[in-house]
């Protein structure tokens, strides 16, 4: 990913699919994404924070592909429907 500032950031698959479903629903619909964001914003790092083993990062990643999978299929019915 290419921020505005020109940094660099690699992201998986995972990553991007839950990017790209973000962006969608900031546009379509707002108060829903800044809800959700703010729940993100404030228990994402510090739960980052404590994947400081690989094991406890593969059990982030699998207990993200329900979200994973269903950000998929968002993505698909409006870019693609």
């Amino acid at each position: 990913m290419c921020c505005a500032d020109g940094a660099v950031h690699p992201m998986n698959s995972q990553t991007r699919t839950l990017k790209c479903a973000e962006l969608i629903l900031r546009e379509a619909c707002p108060r829903l994404h800044r809800v959700l964001r703010g729940a993100y914003d404030a228990v994402g790092p510090v739960l980052a924070r404590r994947l400081t083993h690989p094991l406890l990062a593969d059990t982030a990643y699998l207990a993200l592909k329900p979200f994973e999978w269903l950000a998929r299929a968002v993505v698909r019915i409006f870019v693609c429907g």
